[in-house]
């Protein structure tokens, strides 16, 4: 059985928490043990579903999905038979400026992605090496997962959250569930109750880019996606489908985000 009570140790200076939690024969999580700590804390869905509560929201964690919760967010995780997790917490002693985690702040629930197997490969291949006694082992780790995490996810700066905690945090998952509409400035700031050039300035200070171009990433994001597993749609149909109103619109956002990351993971459309 796993270490159900791993948080007491949360806040201490230089500390990691890894570990698979699995749970073969027996219920685990009627009385789930509430974290709250200065910490940032990910759980990694491998099998079967955990319930997690944060911040008060429900959240079901299923294989290939990740959650993440940040420094002061109390969650509770309610396990059942059957199912595995992998948990990581970190605390901030290894936050540099080289390991980016302590200064920006992931969604809440992430959606499996291509490039959880790579996550899972490093994770399966640490846990059967792991020391949690030496310091550079876990300096190894808390700086390899912050590349994987920033390189294969979104993220957005953590004092973005703190500044506009309410308006940042909605917009982005209006944004998530509504990108295959056609969104603009105007009718997301109106949305939102606030003009057009305060929304994009706020927007474009916080989180490094411009509306526009986040929009189009998360499009292109999902046109990989549906590629991926509906190869025999065409590519119109694809980028229809993403929320991209003409093929030259998809094109100009393609061949930017495929210059500047690694967004466009597909060979260009044809």
């Amino acid at each position: 059985m796993f270490q159900a009570w791993y948080e007491q140790r949360r806040d201490e200076k230089d500390h990691i928490y890894f570990a698979r939690h699995e749970v073969k024969n027996e219920w685990f999580g009627s009385k789930p043990y509430p974290g709250f700590h200065n910490s940032i804390e990910f759980a990694f869905g491998l099998q079967g579903g955990v319930r997690i509560v944060i911040n008060g929201e429900e959240h079901l964690l299923h294989e290939g999905e990740v959650c993440f919760m940040n420094s002061l967010e109390p969650h509770k995780f309610y396990y059942q038979k059957g199912v595995a997790v992998y948990i990581v917490l970190i605390s901030q002693s290894f936050f540099t400026e080289v390991n980016r985690l302590g200064s920006i702040s992931f969604p809440t629930h992430m959606a499996k992605i291509e490039h959880f197997e790579t996550v899972k490969r490093y994770l399966d291949y640490t846990i059967e090496n792991w020391d949690p006694e030496s310091l550079l082992c876990k300096r190894a780790f808390a700086d390899t997962l912050s590349y994987l995490m920033t390189k294969y996810y979104r993220f957005y700066p953590k004092e973005a959250v703190e500044r506009h905690p309410g308006m940042l945090l909605n917009v982005l998952k209006y944004i998530g569930e509504h990108y295959a509409e056609r969104l603009t400035v105007d009718a997301v700031a109106k949305k939102f109750g606030y003009s057009a050039n305060y929304f994009s300035t706020i927007f474009n200070e916080l989180m490094g880019t411009s509306f526009p171009d986040y929009l189009n990433t998360c499009r292109i994001i999902e046109y990989n996606r549906i590629r991926r597993e509906m190869p025999e749609l065409s590519a119109c149909r694809a980028a229809e489908l993403c929320g991209f109103g003409s093929m030259n619109t998809f094109y100009r956002a393609w061949n930017k985000f495929s210059l500047v990351s690694n967004i466009a993971e597909q060979p260009f459309p044809g």
